[in-house]
């Protein structure tokens, strides 16, 4: 009897072990997932057809409501798609679907995954994950619809596809049948997914990595990590670098050198975790997983996952490595304040860079650039042109000069200033998403751009990204026109008053030599033999030294520099006050005095504002300046005021001559009386005819032949009226002008 009772416990108490083990086995192995896939293929293959289900009603509680069921499902009884799954599901992980854990985040999607999502505006569906390629994943259903021309309609289809940002939207959507919206049944301890297929958050960004348990921040702390207060600080801030096999490098802002690590490759639990120089090891490439700003963090090294000591709780508690346990203490939030990399905004366009809450623009203040309020003017425009890697040249249209940071300095603080293009990474601009605004990073810092305060004239520097308002810009594309002025209207042109070509740029002076210095606030290194004009940035000669050396370079302004016969060329040709031009296509020196004022060649405009300033030319060879106008022949006048179109990059000056004018009078002795006459607005000579009259009647009659100035003539005789009038050279019937004179 005993031996009974001792046996039926030894019976009971393995039975009891069985079913734990059975309770508790093992995930299986990814081998044994695609094995049974592959038995499931065999057993079902494509176009497996609706005879495999029940023609009877079963009830269905997840859809609350009687539907048809799948024969080879005792237990459970659904629509074809969801019965599909539960069965594929079920032979898996040899567990019923309801013990899975769910989520919503398409990259975190493993090979076994359930999937049910809103398919139409009528019905939902349900697929199960069976491979991942990247961005591309493949699904085995039922009653999923036509594949090109063949049906499947109640039938089991293999090898589906869709894409991970397809099957998001899908998703995220509300469910047609039952309540609450799209998601993924994971069975827990699935990690059978590529590597691809950890988290994706953006390509290159920067974090603070935050504890959702203690709201505190992983902290680079003299290079071991602790999770402190969120100080904002460097040591706070995390560049994140994907990786091609979609982990992550973490880099320390703190000191960009270093990364985070995992000490010595450890795979224990309780391996501390800290920073260390970059070294592209397992232990530096951190696997992300997790949803809704719940993410965990793994180092390829280890299966251990970062976790905060529970034991030395609060500020300053440190951070090592332990088991995965999905606690609160393994859970974090990636606080990014600019998403993704190398936001392509086009290849060639036209900005403002502007400062929306505080109202101000990137201007470039004379080779330094500050925050300044908007004047619709070169300084506040800027020029992009996209590099390969889709960083940024920003140039500037007020000079030319590039945005830059300040000997491609790395430290915060750096100022941001405008210089020649020299290709390097301190002028490389990489712009980053934050919402609806951007944020700018030059490639040769970690740092970004930043001004100083909310005032005007605040200056531009690099600074700790944190996302806060003076980091964050508009860039306003704006559409800018060079337009060009044309002044030769029926072949007029106003021509300088000395031309001379100059010898060389930038030295190498010598005897009888012109040399033109154009290096903007730098010294042309003469001696003092020689003579030099410096010319301002709006042309005109600011100043003309004889036998001085060595001058500064105006600002857009240049420099002409002679010795021997050309410092004598300059001294007889240029006055202060005069415009003076250097063309570099053509190596000529123009100098235009005050009275011919020099024509500018273009300006920038932008489309939609005003022209502003326009030149407005002096009149000349009896010629009058009308205006400018869009077209050389009529059209419309331009004035300061008018708004600027897409089509009208030419304006034209025209021009109109005064009808001639005769001033004529007589002075008298006795019977004799002197004619003078002299014709304005006539530039060639003519005929002038002198007629004197006595009670209506032509009793003398005289002509001259008019010169450059004026008519002299004598008559005699007893008058009432004479008449002068001017006929052009050949014409003696229609006079251009005439006066009468009465006698009194």
């Amino acid at each position: 009897m005993k031996k009974s009772i001792i046996m039926i416990l030894l019976v009971s108490i393995l039975m009891f072990v069985c079913h734990f083990m059975t309770v508790s086995a093992a995930i299986p192995t990814k081998d044994t997932i695609k094995q049974r896939l592959d038995s499931l293929k065999s057993q079902y293959p494509d176009g497996t057809s609706q005879t495999k289900f029940y023609n009877a009603q079963i009830y269905d509680s997840d859809i609350g409501g009687y539907s048809m069921g799948y024969k080879d499902l005792s237990g459970y009884g659904s629509w074809q798609c969801l019965a599909w799954g539960c069965k594929v599901y079920d032979t898996l992980w040899e567990k019923s679907i309801s013990t899975g854990e769910t989520h919503t985040n398409v990259n975190n999607i493993c090979i076994g995954d359930y999937v049910r999502y809103n398919s139409t505006i009528e019905y939902d569906h349900s697929i199960i994950i069976t491979g991942i390629d990247g961005n591309t994943l493949y699904y085995t259903d039922c009653n999923g619809g036509k594949v090109g021309s063949v049906s499947y309609s109640n039938k089991i289809k293999w090898d589906r596809t869709i894409s991970k940002s397809e099957l998001q939207t899908k998703v995220n959507k509300k469910l047609v049948m039952s309540s609450g919206y799209g998601y993924i049944r994971h069975q827990n301890g699935n990690d059978y997914k590529d590597l691809n297929a950890y988290v994706d958050l953006g390509g290159d960004f920067y974090a603070k990595i935050k504890n959702t348990y203690y709201g505190l921040c992983l902290t680079n702390d003299s290079d071991n990590v602790s999770v402190r207060t969120d100080s904002n600080s460097d040591s706070q801030w995390w560049h994140f670098i994907r990786n091609s096999d979609g982990t992550y490098k973490i880099i320390s802002m703190k000191d960009t050198s270093k990364c985070l690590d995992v000490h010595l490759s450890g795979t224990g639990i309780k391996t501390n975790i800290k920073v260390a120089t970059d070294n592209g090891g397992n232990a530096q490439k951190w696997a992300i997983t997790g949803s809704q700003n719940k993410y965990v963090l793994r180092a390829l090294c280890t299966s251990c996952v970062i976790d905060v000591d529970n034991i030395t709780t609060g500020d300053g508690a440190n951070v090592w490595t332990y088991t995965a346990n999905g606690t609160n203490v393994q859970l974090f939030t990636i606080e990014s304040h600019i998403a993704g990399c190398n936001i392509d905004l086009g290849e060639d366009f036209d900005a403002k860079i502007i400062n929306p809450y505080y109202d101000m623009c990137f201007t470039n203040d004379s080779i330094n650039v500050s925050m300044r309020e908007y004047k619709n003017n070169e300084n506040q425009w800027w020029h992009f042109v996209r590099y390969d890697d889709y960083s940024y040249k920003i140039v500037s249209y007020y000079d030319n000069l590039c945005l830059d940071v300040h000997l491609a300095g790395t430290f915060a603080a750096t100022n941001i200033k405008v210089a020649g293009d020299n290709g390097n990474n301190a002028q490389k601009w990489y712009i980053y998403k934050n919402g609806s605004r951007y944020i700018l990073r030059a490639k040769c810092t970690q740092h970004v751009a930043d001004f100083l305060a909310a005032s005007e004239g605040a200056n531009v520097q690099t600074y700790t990204i944190k996302g806060t308002n003076s980091q964050l810009f508009d860039i306003e594309k704006i559409n800018i026109e060079k337009i060009n002025f044309n002044c030769n209207n029926d072949g007029f042109i106003i021509a300088p008053k000395a031309v001379y070509y100059p010898d060389l740029v930038n030295g190498g002076r010598g005897a009888d030599k012109m040399v033109i210095y154009n290096n903007s606030e730098q010294t042309t290194g003469t001696n003092s033999w020689g003579t030099e004009i410096l010319v301002g940035a709006n042309g005109r000669v600011e100043k003309l030294e004889w036998y001085k050396g060595n001058a500064t370079v105006p600002h857009k302004g240049f420099i002409a520099s002679g010795n021997g016969t050309a410092s004598s060329w300059l001294c007889d040709n240029v006055e202060e006050g005069d415009y003076a031009v250097y063309n570099i296509d053509t190596n000529e020196l123009q100098i235009w005095d005050e009275n011919s004022r020099l024509i500018e060649k273009g300006k920038n405009v932008m489309v939609g504002s005003s022209y502003g300033t326009l030149p407005q030319l002096n009149d000349c060879n009896g010629r009058v300046f009308e205006g400018w106008y869009d077209s050389a022949d009529g059209g419309v006048q331009i004035t300061e005021e008018s708004a600027v179109s897409v089509s009208c990059k030419n304006l034209y000056a025209h021009w109109s001559v005064p009808k001639p004018k005769l001033l004529a009078e007589v002075t008298t002795e006795g019977t004799s009386y002197t004619v003078r006459a002299q014709i304005n607005n006539v530039s060639e000579a003519c005929d002038v005819v002198i007629a004197a009259y006595s009670n209506k009647r032509l009793t003398a009659y005289h002509k001259e032949d008019f010169g450059e100035y004026e008519v002299v003539s004598t008559l005699k005789g007893e008058f009432d009226e004479i008449k002068v009038m001017a006929f052009e050279k050949g014409d003696s019937i229609r006079p251009i002008c005439e006066a009468v004179i009465l006698i009194p």
